[in-house]
């Protein structure tokens, strides 16, 4: 895919957990890695945390991978992430679907899409 300009690089790196739940585990942007293998813990960046290569790409009909999936992953993350700021940091609960902003209902609407 990279060779057609005409199309957006793909996202290679794929969190496995949401970036908005990691946050709610790290100290400032980093998390502590616990290798199961029993090796030494480390701290690793959220970025770099849950991290495979193309874990949620697929193949379009013409063999060429498609960022379709990881893509609308992304912008469910990105509204969920408002709701859940929403709650914690305003201490808004339970959510009305009548909010201005559009709350839980926005987020459902996106997800039925």
């Amino acid at each position: 895919m990279g060779t057609n300009p005409g199309k957006p690089k793909l996202k290679r790196h794929h969190h496995t957990v949401p970036r908005l739940l990691l946050r709610r585990f790290a100290d400032g942007r980093r998390i502590m890695r616990v290798p199961l293998d029993g090796s030494e813990p480390k701290p690793i960046g959220i970025g770099d945390a849950t991290v495979r290569s193309h874990f949620y790409s697929m193949q379009d009909e013409t063999g060429q991978r498609d960022d379709t999936i990881e893509n609308l992953l992304s912008d469910l993350e990105d509204q969920a992430a408002r709701v859940l700021t929403k709650i914690i940091t305003e201490y808004v609960w339970p959510l009305s679907c009548f909010q201005p902003d559009g709350g839980v209902r926005h987020l459902g609407g996106s997800a039925a899409r």
